[in-house]
């Protein structure tokens, strides 16, 4: 809204075949693929709506970071897992969210200051050819305008609180494959079987193969004592159902505008 005027219908779309691209290809190439066709399409700049994907992810893990917190602090958490076990999640989820605060005051910097920021690149021009050292101040404005959300305390909350029903219908689906397969846990505990799903997810292989996997089976095996074979089967139904339903619409679309991986 910040950047200009976009349509629902090519923005819906585009978001289609990124997650697609998830799918397919390594090293996230989705979420760069996303921001290029919704720019392409809506007549936008590439790198201020490239900002708006690390918006939006500072978003989803500050949510998951919220519903985490939860579990441990409001819900059974704390008699739930082993002793040992919740320190370590304690500091690591501690680590995360000051992260989250450092990327969020850093994104508010960068919005209230695209000009300066893009001076400050080109100053770059002492050690690089003026050309280029134009270049990257240019592109440094444009990405720091892509932030203006953040100059926006209410839309800003708005896009914050839509994050919570999106990852608690995730982790609602991650519980419900759980129980499928025998594997008894609180519904509030798939907020840290989720935790630890989104950083098997940060992993950069096609699909998050793998790393998906090991991440949800030491989850299961290690907080809640699942058995292993249960844990690697519900592991590959639970990345079947994550992956497919954005896999398949997004390929339909890929072969309905003759596009090619």
């Amino acid at each position: 809204e910040h950047l200009g005027p976009t349509r629902f219908g090519p923005v819906l779309r585009a978001t289609i075949l990124g997650f697609a691209a998830l799918a397919l290809l390594p090293v996230r190439a989705g979420d760069v693929l996303r921001p290029y066709l919704v720019a392409r399409s809506e007549g936008l700049n590439g790198a201020s709506v490239f900002a708006t994907i690390v918006m939006e992810r500072a978003l989803d893990l500050s949510a998951v970071l919220t519903l985490l917190a939860a579990f441990v602090w409001v819900f059974e958490g704390r008699a739930l897992l082993p002793p040992g076990l919740l320190a370590p999640i304690r500091v690591s989820a501690a680590m995360a969210a000051g992260a989250v605060v450092v990327l969020m005051a850093a994104m508010w910097t960068l919005a209230t200051h695209p000009e300066r920021i893009g001076r400050l690149v080109m100053r770059s021009e002492r050690v690089l050819p003026q050309r280029a050292a134009h270049a990257l101040g240019k592109l440094a404005r444009t990405f720091s305008e892509g932030f203006a959300v953040a100059r926006e305390p209410r839309d800003l909350a708005i896009a914050f609180a839509w994050s919570f029903p999106l990852w608690v219908s995730i982790a609602f689906q991650a519980w419900l494959v759980t129980r499928a397969f025998g594997i008894l846990i609180p519904v509030s505990a798939s907020f840290l079987l989720q935790g630890m799903l989104v950083i098997g997810v940060a992993v950069p292989t096609p699909g998050a193969i793998g790393s998906f996997h090991e991440a949800y089976r030491i989850a299961v095996t290690t907080f809640f004592r699942a058995p292993n074979n249960a844990a690697v089967s519900a592991a590959l139904v639970l990345h079947a159902v994550s992956f497919f339903t954005s896999l398949v619409p997004g390929v339909v679309i890929m072969v309905r505008d003759g596009l090619s991986v």
